[in-house]
């Protein structure tokens, strides 16, 4: 939807024989949604390399290693591993933040919408050429 959005946004401003404050609402509404979405996207990738970053810190920190069992500390040796593995597990996952449940908020999806935006506005543009060719 919103490589729509944005598509029509740009469209409405080539396709206007003049400028006018039409076209400059059109621009502006493009322009924060393609922002609005980069920022969503940015951080959500950001937030998962950091995710991905904490299984690597504690598989360096050598909590194995250094967590001795011992049978006075029985419950607290076993809280405590259990927590690390639990941590462990789930930071490897991605985090899941998706758009309204249609797609999870990468930069990856940023790229695909933009690359889809410009499609639909250059298939409208080259459209409008020929009908303008064909007169």
């Amino acid at each position: 939807m919103t490589m729509l959005f944005i598509a029509i946004g740009i469209m409405a401003l080539m396709f206007s024989p003049k400028f006018n404050s039409f076209n400059v609402l059109s621009l502006n509404y493009s322009l924060r949604y393609a922002i609005e979405s980069y920022v969503f996207c940015y951080l959500v990738s950001k937030l998962n390399e950091e995710q991905n970053n904490i299984v690597n810190k504690l598989f360096k920190f050598e909590w194995g290693v250094k967590l001795r069992y011992s049978k006075r500390f029985d419950r607290e040796f076993k809280h405590i591993k259990s927590t690390v593995m639990i941590v462990m597990m789930q930071s490897q996952r991605s985090l899941n933040l998706s758009c309204g449940g249609l797609f999870e908020m990468t930069m990856d999806k940023f790229t695909n919408i933009m690359n889809k935006s410009y499609t639909l506005t250059m298939y409208f543009w080259n459209m409008k050429n020929r009908n303008e060719g064909l007169h």
